[in-house]
This record gives C-alpha cells, structure tokens and sequence, in this order.
C-alpha cells in the first residue's frame, strides 16, 4: 500500500500545479472565453483504482529489475507522480481561485467489471483489457524510459497480476473516472 504521506504530497503538488495552470488559462483566454477540462478523479477518498494499478506497475518493474531484464538504475531514476484528485478538491480549486466561474462539472465513471465470480474463465482477459488500457495512455512512458523492448513483457505481468487481484478480490472498485468541467473566464475587477 502507498503511504499516506506519499498521496498528501501529490495531492499537495496537484492543488499547487492546478492553481498555475488556472492562472495561466485566465491568462491565455479573452474575457468571457471558456475551456472544458477533462482529466482522472476518482469518486471517493479510497476509490482510487489508480493506486492499486501503480502497486502492480512497481511490483512488475522491481521483479523486472531483479531478474535483469531492466537496470535497476533506471528503475530508481524513473518516477510518475500521479494523483486523481476528487470533483470537490477541483471544484474548491477553482472558486479558491475566482478568475473562473464553474458552468458544469460532473465526474463520469465507467465501471470496468460487473460483479464477477472468482470462478468465471473472464476474469484473465478483463485484466489484460485493464492493462492494455492502461498500455494505450502510458506506454510511451515506460518506452522512453526503459527502451520498446521490455514492453510487452512489462504489460503481461501487469494483466497477470490485475487478473489476481481481480480472483482475490483485491479490486472492490473497479470504476475508472473522469472529471469533466466546463469554465467560464471571470471579467477582471
């Protein structure tokens, strides 16, 4: 499990990088100009599948890096400080920030697994559709960081091990979510 503190201090860094990043579209727009944002949230405190995936991202990597099919010194060189904050924190945000008023917000949430049982022989390929989704957003990353190479050994360990979580139970929310907001610039006083 992460620990506290690490979550706190990306939550801290998010709420600071979103306020300049608010600043910088107030900047950007003209008056009466609007943007609409879409990016990870999650629905609650504990509902954050993106932790869990991390978990099994970091497991892989270090069992990678023991067996030598990556250098260890990259593996400590390479960090992805990701944080879903929740609609409320973004909301707060923003009206904390008054150069935008808020015209909608919404969290849509798409659940990945329907109520399976332990037993059912679909539980392997809904861990390598988590993991390929996953692979669609961040592959590049680890491409860069790592080489091509590694990739599709990295991503089968990652479905293996989202399928044995799924089978342990250990994915009780299985929901992926978005935040969407649509804003408006403020007139400036």
């Amino acid at each position: 499990m992460v620990a506290f503190w690490i979550v706190e201090a990306y939550r801290e860094q998010f709420l600071r990088d979103f306020s300049i990043f608010l600043k910088s579209c107030f900047e950007e727009l003209s008056v009466g100009g609007g943007a609409l944002l879409t990016f990870p949230g999650r629905e609650d405190e504990d509902g954050d599948i993106f932790i869990h995936i991390s978990e099994l991202f970091s497991e892989s990597l270090n069992a990678m890096a023991e067996e030598g099919i990556i250098s260890k010194a990259k593996l400590d060189a390479f960090n992805i400080p990701f944080y879903s904050p929740l609609l409320e924190e973004v909301k707060s945000i923003i009206l904390s920030e008054s150069s935008f008023h808020i015209e909608r917000a919404h969290l849509l949430s798409h659940k990945w697994l329907e109520n399976h049982d332990a037993t059912e022989p679909d539980i392997v390929p809904d861990g390598k559709n988590i993991a390929n989704s996953f692979r669609a957003g961040i592959e590049s990353l680890f491409g860069r960081h790592f080489g091509d190479a590694i990739l599709d050994e990295l991503y089968k360990r990652i479905a293996e091990k989202v399928s044995r979580s799924i089978l342990e139970e250990k994915f009780t929310n299985c929901n992926v979510s978005n935040i969407v907001i649509k804003l408006k610039k403020n007139t400036p006083p």
